[in-house]
């Protein structure tokens, strides 16, 4: 009975965790056609937003996910994907506010991420783009 009792307590405790698990990613970003990089901070909070720091650049905000834009950007079938809206908060004079984020899992990789950032939802050509690792 104690095996028992254990392994539910083990069995609920891990599904607890893995639920709340928080996400959070460092990488870099590049603005294309130029030679300009930046560090990138993210983080996935549990209002299913995420929250984003460009420490090189001195501006933060959050992405706000857009339920409805799915089709918009269209990703390779069986690709997680994402779409979002970037809000800043800080550092608006230095950088690009509203701008709308692609944000894709790495087939090759669990812990990677690409990300495409655009002008508005309907341009089709990304002016940054980016890779995301998950930290632990």
């Amino acid at each position: 009975m104690k095996k028992h009792i254990s392994f539910l307590i083990l069995f609920f405790s891990s599904f607890y965790f893995s639920q709340n698990k928080t996400e959070n990613y460092v990488g870099v970003g590049f603005q294309k056609g130029t030679n300009e990089s930046w560090k990138i901070e993210l983080s996935k909070n549990s209002d299913h937003t995420f929250s984003v720091n460009y420490p090189d650049l001195e501006c933060s905000g959050v992405w706000k996910i857009a339920k409805n834009l799915k089709d918009i950007y269209p990703v390779e079938e069986g690709v997680n994907s994402l779409i979002a809206e970037e809000i800043l908060e800080t550092g608006l004079d230095k950088c690009m506010n509203n701008g709308w984020v692609l944000l894709v899992d790495e087939k090759l990789s669990k812990t990677t991420k690409r990300f495409y950032v655009f002008e508005t939802e309907h341009h089709s050509k990304p002016y940054a783009f980016g890779f995301l690792e998950e930290i632990f």
